[in-house]
């Protein structure tokens, strides 16, 4: 794949200099809709558990969980009483929400606990972490929304804000700390990082004027996207010691991640120099690549369309299409190739030495 930074190269040379490694590969199984329409998926887990949401015969909202090589089953047969389903962690917990007389409640499920209601109609559940704490939004309207952290032994915390006029959580580690996406004066979206240790961070954009945030694994990476000063979008991995590092694009004029797991891979689009649109795995030892060549012979001729989660041991849930046929599915990865968490920073120090070096040039 081609990109069009040249921070990517300074990437690919560390790649080379930690050695090679055998890519992942993948297997595609459909996940079958069951009868039921407009099927969304919206997370999986380490044991390739998917859940997602979709409309019964009568077009009502249901939420659904497929466990692997399983038909969906509808939450409600579980006993969990509830219509949409949020996220599901790799320790068992679901998030999701569930009836109330004034709309809807936030709910979090797990075979010891039962069912736990968080709150009010007005808190919007966005993500669970293993010990069950969750992040999400309290939105009495859009202009007064606020993100918050819940833990069931403290209830509600409003996290810190600095006052933005508002904010949306993205994500949840094992960390506790929080992902969200605030509106800073000048009107650009920021990407910020919260925990009760460490208070609230601003992910500082050293390329453009703004960012939105899409997901933290637990060893502090981030992932988003960024607006680049000269009009271009394109996916991002932020770290402490690392900095912002554009992932660049699959030859063309943006990228969008989507997830970033434990094994710091990050999945996501990109378009191509020829405006197509392709889905990508990116890791810090190859630079981005076509999910598509990535594929097991036996997964010949699948097209992978979307990407929408990632697990921790590497599992993909997306859309892809055989021939004319549209499918929800699940990846599976036949192996995993962990990745040393210090390259990242590796190339924070080469991106800024290739700064310096176009500083000089220039002087």
């Amino acid at each position: 794949m081609v990109s069009c930074f040249r921070l990517t190269i300074g990437l690919s040379v560390l790649a080379v200099a930690a050695g090679a490694t055998a890519n992942p590969s993948y297997t595609v199984s459909v996940l079958s809709h069951g009868g039921f329409n407009n099927v969304t998926l919206k997370a999986v887990n380490s044991s390739g558990t998917v859940i997602g949401n979709a409309k019964d015969e009568h077009n009502n909202p249901i939420a659904l969980l497929w466990r692997p090589g399983q038909a969906p089953v509808n939450l409600k047969d579980l006993g969990i009483d509830v219509h949409e389903a949020v996220d599901i962690s790799d320790s068992g917990f679901i998030l999701a929400k569930g009836p109330n007389p004034l709309g809807s409640s936030s709910i979090r499920w797990s075979q010891s606990t039962g069912s736990v209601e968080l709150g009010m109609t007005s808190y919007n559940p966005i993500a669970v972490n293993n010990a069950g704490m969750v992040a999400g939004d309290l939105v009495p309207s859009l202009e007064q929304a606020k993100s918050y952290f819940w833990k069931e032994s403290d209830g509600f915390q409003t996290i810190p804000h600095q006052g933005l006029p508002f904010t949306f959580a993205r994500a949840i580690n094992n960390h506790s700390q929080v992902l969200f996406a605030g509106h800073i004066q000048n009107g650009w979206q920021q990407s910020f990082l919260w925990s009760s240790s460490t208070g609230t961070q601003m992910i500082t954009n050293p390329y453009g004027v703004g960012s939105n945030p899409i997901d933290i694994n637990d060893n502090g990476y981030v992932t988003g996207n960024f607006d680049h000063s000269g009009g271009l979008h394109a996916a991002f991995v932020w770290s402490q010691t690392g900095g912002l590092i554009s992932l660049g694009t699959a030859g063309g004029l943006g990228s969008g991640a989507t997830a970033i797991n434990n094994l710091n891979q990050v999945i996501g689009q990109s378009n191509t120099a020829t405006l197509q649109r392709v889905s990508f795995l990116w890791t810090q030892q190859t630079g981005m690549m076509n999910l598509e060549s990535l594929l097991d012979p036996s997964s010949a001729g699948w097209i992978i369309e979307r990407t929408f989660a990632l697990s921790d041991s590497g599992h993909i849930v997306g859309t892809g299409r055989l021939g004319n046929s549209y499918y929800s599915v699940l990846l599976t990865p036949t192996n995993i190739v962990p990745e040393p968490s210090s390259l990242l920073a590796l190339a924070g120090g080469a991106a800024l030495l290739v700064r310096r070096r176009r500083k000089k040039r220039s002087q």
